[in-house]
């Protein structure tokens, strides 16, 4: 929690408001490179970065991270349009975070999902999700958005 807080409030001194958000503006579609380039040209961490983008609401995400193969915090952005379906102890099964709690099994890209998968909704819809994985800490997080 303390390092969270520590790389948040490095990104946002790092990473002015204005400029950042000036930045973003020359993408036209929300994707995991766009946190990546940030990442590069500001000389921050994924997380660090990912976390920043977050706050300042650019696109509607939710962020989710594990712990030894639980949910262990839930962050989502106001314009999520989605409300979890499983309790906090409980990973998706057909999600990346599961892939790699479970099995082991990373993934370095984006990869494409079901907002039935993690999320109570009416209508099937395409989600994506980009995960961050950390070994030292026997955790992960996972990026979920929609276009």
């Amino acid at each position: 929690m303390v390092e969270r807080e520590a790389d948040f409030f490095s990104a946002c001194l790092l990473m002015p408001r204005n400029r950042v958000l000036r930045d973003y503006q020359h993408n036209r579609r929300f994707s995991f490179q766009i946190i990546q380039q940030l990442a590069s040209k500001y000389g921050l961490s994924l997380l660090a970065t990912m976390y920043r983008l977050f706050h300042l609401n650019v696109h509607p995400m939710m962020i989710v991270q594990t712990k030894k193969g639980v949910i262990h915090s839930i962050l989502s952005s106001h314009d999520f349009y989605y409300y979890p379906k499983y309790k906090k102890q409980y990973i998706p099964e057909d999600s990346m975070m599961a892939e790699y709690a479970h099995k082991g099994i990373r993934y370095e890209t984006t990869q494409q999902t079901r907002t039935g998968d993690w999320f109570h909704c009416q209508e099937e819809e395409k989600l994506y999700e980009h995960c961050l994985y950390y070994p030292q800490y026997d955790g992960c997080y996972s990026l979920l958005w929609k276009d």
